[in-house]
Order: C-alpha cells, then structure tokens, then sequence
C-alpha cells in the first residue's frame, strides 16, 4: 500500500540493505510525509545521511525524533546509534540509559553505553574517573547478563588498560580467550 507509512518505511529499510540508496531515501522521505510521527523513516534517514556525508541533514533527522516518544528500548538503541555515530555521546548515553530503563536485561545496551562513555572519556569531554568506572559497571553487568559475550571483557579490559589497571585487564583478557 503506498499510502501506509509503516510499509514504506520497512520497505526504504530494505532498499537500504540493497544499497540501492536514491531509492530508499524517496520511499522514506515519502513514508515521514505519511506520518511525521513515525520514528522509523527518520532513524532511517538519519543513517542513510551518515551514510552519504550529510551530517547537518543527519543532525535535523534525529533531532525530528528527539521530539517524539520512542515505542520501544530498540528505538532508543537505535537512536542512541546514531547520536554516537555523530559524536553526541551525551545524547547517546542518555537514550542508552533510557532502553536500560525500558529493558533492564538487554547485556547489549549496557554494552552500547559503556563504549560511550569510553568515547566520552578518551575524547576528553568525560569527568575522568567516573566516566572510568561507569563504563567498567556496564561492561560488567553486560558481561554478568550474557557471559558468552567476549566483547564485554574486552571492554572491560580496555578501559582497565587506560585506566592503569594492567592485572585487572589481563584477567579479562584471560577470560576472554
């Protein structure tokens, strides 16, 4: 149905994956004049905008969903995704916190959010030691809700190796292996 915004949006998703970029940013930009309500066509936007260069129309799309009530953790994930990709760390942090609050057991928000503040701190815009230790406790609880998941201690053992903590990286380098 060409009028239905959701089914345009789904199908610029798909049109993205094909790479056939020209085409999926008409079907999207044509799914938010159907519905400005939609997140999907704007997230989607947003990437393809990144995607292409365009970070000042990357920036107006997201920032058309900051506006709106996201319906689920995965919305704000992928909102989060984008803030970072742009190098809004804060905003990323706060959306992250706001999946965790939605979907307290999803080890991969807690992930997400430790690598931003990573990125905060090693960028030089974080507060030093508690962006140290707030990254090292989401690391920590992704890895105690997935403890499959290597790429939490790797993590972990990063931030410990910046940190100064040489054993304490090695023992998750460690266990990861």
């Amino acid at each position: 149905d060409p009028k239905n915004a959701t089914v345009n949006s789904y199908f610029g998703e798909y049109l993205l994956i094909k790479e056939r970029h020209d085409e999926a940013r008409e079907v999207l930009e044509l799914a938010n004049t159907l519905d400005t309500e939609l997140p999907l066509p704007k997230l989607a936007l947003s990437r393809l905008f990144i995607e292409q260069g365009l970070l000042d129309s990357a920036r107006k799309a997201i920032d058309d969903v900051g506006r709106l009530p996201l319906p689920t953790a995965f919305h704000y994930a992928e909102r989060a995704d984008i803030h970072a990709e742009l190098g809004d760390f804060d905003l990323a942090i706060s959306d992250l916190s706001e999946a965790i609050r939605i979907n307290p057991d999803n080890p991969y928000f807690y992930n997400a959010r430790g690598k931003n503040y990573l990125e905060r701190f090693t960028g030089g815009r974080g507060r030093q030691l508690d962006e140290i230790d707030l990254a090292i406790d989401d690391f920590s609880t992704a890895f105690a809700l997935k403890p499959d998941a290597v790429e939490s201690l790797l993590n972990r053992a990063a931030i410990s190796a910046i940190s100064r903590n040489p054993e304490k990286a090695i023992s998750d380098l460690s266990q990861a292996i």
